[in-house]
């Protein structure tokens, strides 16, 4: 057994010393400068920097760690020769390769979009934000006191047509009066949610995906419809119970509750975009 151990761990050692040594006489064949591989080696770790935090708060990041971990169980069936478990992972790991870009096709959407984004008009995309917020604040704070339910879903990157398509198409400005007089006891739309992109209420009285866990008790129809969407999309969903008069925050299907208008104007932020300033070129005279 004791001999069995030493061989495994001097075969891992015997397999890193050959990788780097490999590596290091490639870099000699192609005869690069110092500072070439220093500039090399800082832009990877700038894009895996940025990769990581293009994948924090996701459910891509769960995804991205199972991949690393298949990584060293492939690397190490090399390592000490376990010849079928490295022909099976050899296969597996070309068909995940095949697949990365259909498993992160939102999060390399996402990235293609902040790096083509323009800064030109980033002041007023930021004004109409701020406003936009002001007035989904001041909606939440009467109808807490009116003691009226209301569930706002704000759609992202991933696309809540089917949701939409349930309920009764607006288009419409988001406006205080707009969403209180939706959310009304005599309103039509009261039962369901409403769904905002790019600034629109596209639709209200929409049904939203019924989840079979189990949830505290403490959580109504609404809490419970909210986090199964974020659970299942991009989605942010504000709660506004009807009964205990609070306001709710649901994302990637966790909640915070009984949430102030301050925090709840915090958490909106991510409505306002990212790039905030404005270049202007003087003209000469």
């Amino acid at each position: 057994m004791f001999d069995a151990v030493n061989n495994f761990f001097a075969n891992i050692i015997s397999f890193i010393h050959k990788s780097a040594t490999g590596f290091w006489e490639n870099l000699g064949y192609l005869n690069l400068s110092w500072y070439q591989i220093g500039i090399d080696i800082i832009i990877v770790a700038v894009l895996i920097y940025y990769l990581i935090l293009l994948l924090k708060g996701t459910r891509a990041l769960n995804i991205a760690w199972g991949l690393v971990i298949l990584a060293i169980i492939f690397l190490l069936s090399r390592a000490i020769s376990l010849v079928s478990t490295n022909w099976i992972m050899e296969k597996f790991l070309t068909v995940i390769i095949i697949a990365i870009p259909i498993i992160f096709q939102q999060e390399l959407r996402r990235a293609l979009e902040k790096l083509g984004r323009t800064k030109l008009f980033m002041s007023k995309i930021g004004i109409k934000a701020d406003i936009m917020i002001s007035r989904l604040v001041s909606a939440c704070t009467e109808l807490v006191e009116n003691k009226r339910g209301a569930l706002i879903v704000f759609e992202k990157d991933t696309p809540l047509k089917e949701y939409a398509e349930t309920g009764i198409e607006l288009e419409a400005e988001v406006s205080k009066e707009l969403i209180v007089s939706i959310f009304g006891s005599h309103s039509p739309l009261h039962d369901g949610a409403i769904i905002i992109k790019d600034n629109k209420i596209k639709a209200a009285s929409c049904i939203l995906p019924h989840s079979f866990k189990s949830y505290s008790k403490n959580f109504g129809t609404r809490h419970r419809a909210a986090l199964a969407l974020t659970e299942n999309t991009d989605a942010n969903v504000i709660v506004i119970s009807e009964e205990r008069g609070t306001v709710s925050f649901v994302e990637n299907g966790n909640i915070e509750l009984n949430i102030t208008p301050q925090r709840l104007e915090e958490l909106l932020g991510f409505l306002k975009p990212k790039e905030k300033k404005q270049y202007f070129i003087k003209r000469r005279k």
